[in-house]
Protein backbone atom coordinates (compact mmCIF):
# COMPACT_ATOMS: atom_id res chain seq x y z
CA UNK A 1 0.00 0.00 0.00
CA UNK A 2 1.43 3.37 -0.96
CA UNK A 3 2.32 6.24 1.98
CA UNK A 4 0.70 9.28 1.04
CA UNK A 5 2.87 11.92 2.48
CA UNK A 6 1.40 15.47 3.64
CA UNK A 7 1.96 18.18 0.73
CA UNK A 8 4.85 20.18 1.43
CA UNK A 9 3.68 23.80 0.00
CA UNK A 10 6.83 25.18 -1.66
CA UNK A 11 5.66 28.89 -2.25
CA UNK A 12 5.86 30.74 1.32
CA UNK A 13 3.09 33.11 -0.70
CA UNK A 14 0.70 29.91 -0.67
CA UNK A 15 1.15 29.46 2.85
CA UNK A 16 0.51 32.55 3.78
CA UNK A 17 -2.71 33.01 1.81
CA UNK A 18 -3.79 29.05 3.61
CA UNK A 19 -3.15 30.93 6.84
CA UNK A 20 -4.68 33.92 6.08
CA UNK A 21 -7.53 32.17 4.49
CA UNK A 22 -7.65 30.34 7.76
CA UNK A 23 -7.80 33.50 10.39
CA UNK A 24 -10.33 34.71 7.91
CA UNK A 25 -12.61 31.35 8.13
CA UNK A 26 -12.53 31.66 12.39
CA UNK A 27 -13.23 35.28 11.92
CA UNK A 28 -16.71 34.16 10.00
CA UNK A 29 -17.35 31.91 12.39
CA UNK A 30 -17.29 33.91 15.58
CA UNK A 31 -19.03 36.42 13.50
CA UNK A 32 -21.63 34.02 12.96
CA UNK A 33 -21.76 32.74 15.92
CA UNK A 34 -22.48 36.35 17.63
CA UNK A 35 -25.21 36.86 15.28
CA UNK A 36 -26.68 33.40 16.56
CA UNK A 37 -26.21 34.35 19.92
CA UNK A 38 -28.19 37.88 19.08
CA UNK A 39 -31.01 36.03 17.01
CA UNK A 40 -31.49 33.51 20.53
CA UNK A 41 -31.54 37.02 22.62
CA UNK A 42 -34.33 38.79 20.15
CA UNK A 43 -36.18 35.25 20.46
CA UNK A 44 -35.58 35.39 24.04
CA UNK A 45 -36.45 39.17 24.06
CA UNK A 46 -39.76 38.57 21.95
CA UNK A 47 -40.93 35.04 24.07
CA UNK A 48 -40.61 37.58 27.10
CA UNK A 49 -43.02 39.93 25.04
CA UNK A 50 -45.64 37.55 24.81
CA UNK A 51 -45.38 36.04 28.22
CA UNK A 52 -45.85 39.86 29.15
CA UNK A 53 -48.71 40.09 26.49
CA UNK A 54 -50.50 37.27 27.57
CA UNK A 55 -50.22 38.45 31.75
CA UNK A 56 -51.11 41.74 30.71
CA UNK A 57 -54.30 40.33 29.07
CA UNK A 58 -55.06 38.18 31.86
CA UNK A 59 -54.62 41.37 34.49
CA UNK A 60 -56.77 42.88 32.32
CA UNK A 61 -59.61 40.09 31.94
CA UNK A 62 -59.27 39.86 36.03
CA UNK A 63 -59.68 43.76 36.21
CA UNK A 64 -62.63 43.41 34.59
CA UNK A 65 -64.42 40.66 36.44
CA UNK A 66 -63.44 42.27 39.71
CA UNK A 67 -65.09 45.37 38.33
CA UNK A 68 -68.47 43.54 37.33
CA UNK A 69 -68.36 42.31 40.54
CA UNK A 70 -67.88 45.44 42.46
CA UNK A 71 -70.66 46.78 40.08
CA UNK A 72 -72.96 44.17 41.39
CA UNK A 73 -71.92 44.66 45.10
CA UNK A 74 -72.74 49.05 44.28
CA UNK A 75 -75.86 47.77 42.88
CA UNK A 76 -76.86 44.99 45.53
CA UNK A 77 -75.65 47.79 48.27
CA UNK A 78 -78.31 49.97 46.28
CA UNK A 79 -80.66 47.91 46.31
CA UNK A 80 -80.19 46.92 50.08
CA UNK A 81 -80.96 50.92 50.76
CA UNK A 82 -83.41 51.18 48.74
CA UNK A 83 -85.34 48.05 50.87
CA UNK A 84 -84.36 49.55 54.00
CA UNK A 85 -86.14 53.01 53.46
CA UNK A 86 -89.39 50.92 52.06
CA UNK A 87 -88.91 48.52 55.07
CA UNK A 88 -88.83 52.38 57.32
CA UNK A 89 -91.69 53.82 55.37
CA UNK A 90 -93.92 50.77 55.43
CA UNK A 91 -93.00 50.32 59.72
CA UNK A 92 -93.85 54.25 60.08
CA UNK A 93 -97.07 53.50 58.03
CA UNK A 94 -98.22 50.17 60.47
CA UNK A 95 -97.71 52.93 63.46
CA UNK A 96 -99.77 55.21 61.83
CA UNK A 97 -102.19 52.68 60.91
CA UNK A 98 -102.58 50.85 64.85
CA UNK A 99 -102.51 54.63 66.20
CA UNK A 100 -105.99 55.04 63.39
CA UNK A 101 -106.89 51.66 64.97
CA UNK A 102 -106.56 52.18 68.34
CA UNK A 103 -108.55 56.14 68.52
CA UNK A 104 -111.13 54.09 66.28
CA UNK A 105 -111.49 51.61 69.36
CA UNK A 106 -111.79 54.60 71.95
CA UNK A 107 -113.89 56.20 69.55
CA UNK A 108 -116.42 53.44 68.85
CA UNK A 109 -116.08 53.09 72.97
CA UNK A 110 -117.47 56.21 73.55
CA UNK A 111 -120.39 55.78 70.94
CA UNK A 112 -120.82 52.51 72.84
CA UNK A 113 -120.95 54.50 75.88
CA UNK A 114 -123.71 57.05 75.26
CA UNK A 115 -125.36 54.95 73.30
CA UNK A 116 -126.08 52.71 76.38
Amino acid sequence: APKFSPVKIADPRLHEQINDLRKENIRYRSEIEEIHQKIESSDNVQKNYEKLQHSYKYQALELERLQKKESVSVQKDARIRELVLELNEKSLQTEELTIFQDENKRLLNTLMQYKA
